[in-house]
């Protein structure tokens, strides 16, 4: 754990002066409120013996001084220690995208979509406190201790020893005693929030699947439990830490008598003024306001740690492979692959030896019954997996010589799941060409026939596009897609499964808009549909992760293979 603690504080080392500064003005505060309740009970004290005035002059400017330093400084260590919180919230989020960016999709495709919501929401705050609860308190503590020590030194050095002790218990004991107690019950918290984030995306995402199948009050109950329980552990949470308050409490008072017991013979001895007693006492009390902080510290030490674990599942993950960074422009854009074989597991492959060439401006197509391997080599060839044996080769190039953003520049995709953000029909567009003008974006939807039905909405280019995308129709989602890919002019085009899921005559329309798109591009369409086949110049067939057929529409039905197989049982099932 301390191992763990020390790799999240390293990541806070660009923030040390500013968390110094923050420390020692959360030093000056709690000091200034120690300084205000001596002075203050010295004035009370001393006023009582019906002393002249000029023996109060300077406790009273004390009191003024205190009483105004202490709100000066509480505000700007308010200030400071909540700027550098942000800041550092701000630098873990870049930190965990930039690292997540780096390893997707291919080491992330095991995590749900609720786990990495928690992730990126919940485990990123509570780093937020890895400052303002966990470095900040103990901080000024210690410097609380050290002073008030020197300070009460002075009257005897008992005083200063059954400080220390309390502190060091209140301070100390008392926060690992209820570590041990909530740990246990942290680690249910973590894992309960985890489910509930996880049924709440499920939920959302499959409210229409649990109603069709009458499965919402199942769900609904499931997604009750999950609540109550971690309602309870968040109680008993509560509960532990009303202890600790508790208990920090008693250690204070307890502190106040022993030191009465061992200050008040010494007052009737005529070796301590007895004015002095409630300067203790309150100095004493008011001191422990820099330790009552200190046992939640402890328990967000064990949950920023934990919290830091989950970060680190990611962002320790290497990328599919280090690839050095060969930034020279490839020769020309034609693609071949060699012997490709690919395992997601390192047991069974989920292609081999797939060798094929794709000359510049040529249309292909790969063909191949769901589980055959398709979708996998689009994801290799975009390099978002990178190959366990053989070679891809860009006009010359090897891609084992070339980063995964060098490659995606040449290449375009129209995926099956055509993502559309929450934004806009532009904003959608821009992240194709991010300086693209107005009318380059209106050329892009006309040449994908979308611009009509753009002009006719209300705010047109600025109209929202909803969740997913969910305000257009499925055939509006993919000209957008064809947009995009129009508007990022990249050499290739990668159109995976992007009919399957329209009807015939809304696939035909778009396949036509992207073959005609692409007339002076590289074409590679991924199917397991067999409508228009014939206007690619080559065909390729998966079955297995291997090729078994290659050649025209016209050869491959006349060999009468797996091909013509699998035409015809399409053929049947539209009949």
């Amino acid at each position: 754990m301390i191992a763990r603690l020390f790799k999240i504080l390293k990541l806070t080392k660009g923030y040390f002066w500013w968390m110094s500064f923050a420390a020692l003005l959360g030093f000056f505060t709690v000091g200034s409120g120690v300084g205000l309740m001596m002075t203050s009970a010295y004035i009370i004290a001393k006023a009582a013996l019906h002393v002249h005035i000029s023996e109060l002059q300077i406790a009273i400017v004390g009191v003024r001084f205190f009483g105004i330093s202490r709100a000066v400084f509480r505000y700007f260590e308010r200030y400071v220690s909540h700027e550098v919180t942000f800041r550092l919230l701000a630098e873990f989020r870049v930190w965990f995208f930039k690292a997540y960016e780096r390893i997707a999709p291919a080491k992330t495709k095991d995590f749900t979509s609720g786990d990495l919501l928690t992730r990126v929401v919940s485990d990123i705050e509570s780093l937020e406190h890895i400052f303002a609860r966990v470095i900040h308190p103990p901080a000024v503590a210690l410097a609380i201790l050290v002073s008030l020590f020197l300070f009460l030194w002075k009257f005897g050095i008992v005083f200063s020893l059954i400080f220390l002790a309390s502190f060091f218990v209140a301070g100390f004991i008392v926060p690992i005693f209820t570590y041990f107690m909530s740990k246990n019950l942290g680690e249910k918290i973590i894992s309960l929030r985890t489910k509930l984030n996880e049924l709440v995306v499920d939920g959302i995402s499959g409210i229409s699947e649990l109603l069709a199948f009458n499965q919402a009050e199942n769900f609904g109950a499931d997604f009750g439990e999950t609540q109550r329980s971690l309602a309870e552990a968040e109680r008993k949470m509560s509960v532990i830490d009303g202890f600790n308050e508790s208990a920090i409490e008693l250690i204070m008072n307890l502190t106040v008598i022993t030191i009465f017991i061992f200050a008040v013979p010494l007052v009737n001895a005529n070796l301590l003024d007895g004015v002095l007693l409630s300067v203790l006492a309150l100095g004493i009390m008011s001191a422990f306001e820099a330790v009552m902080p200190i046992p939640l510290s402890v328990q967000y030490v064990d949950k920023s740690v934990r919290a830091g674990n989950r970060l680190f599942e990611i962002t320790e993950m290497q990328p599919a492979e280090d690839i050095p960074n060969d930034s020279a422009t490839p020769d020309s854009f034609d693609l071949q692959t060699e012997d490709l074989t690919f395992s997601y597991d390192k047991i069974q492959n989920a292609l081999n030896d797939i060798s094929f060439l794709l000359p510049e401006k040529k249309k292909i197509a790969i063909v191949g019954a769901s589980g055959s391997g398709k979708t996998t080599l689009a994801n290799l060839l975009l390099a978002f997996w990178r190959t366990n044996k053989g070679n891809i080769v860009l006009g010359g190039k090897l891609y084992s010589r070339l980063s995964g953003d060098e490659i995606r520049k040449y290449f375009s995709v129209i995926s099956q799941n055509v993502f559309l953000f929450n934004a806009t029909i532009k904003e959608n567009l821009l992240i194709a060409k991010t300086d693209a003008a107005d009318e380059d974006i209106l050329e892009a939807l006309e040449q994908a026939e979308l611009k009509e039905f753009v002009e006719s909405l209300p705010k047109n280019l600025d109209t929202f596009a909803g969740e997913h995308g969910k305000q257009l129709s499925g055939g509006e989602r993919k000209r957008m897609a064809i947009a995009r890919a129009i508007l990022k002019n990249s050499p290739i085009l990668i159109c995976d499964e992007a009919t399957s899921d329209l009807d015939s005559i809304t696939e035909k329309k778009i396949l036509d808009t992207i073959l005609r798109v692409v007339k002076n591009k590289s074409l590679i369409y991924i199917t397991h549909r067999f409508a228009d086949l014939d206007k690619f110049e080559e065909i390729y067939v998966l079955e297995n992760g291997r090729i078994v057929e290659r050649g025209d529409f016209k050869s491959l039905l006349q060999n009468r293979g797996k091909f013509f197989e699998l035409f015809e049982s399409q053929r049947q099932l539209v009949v």
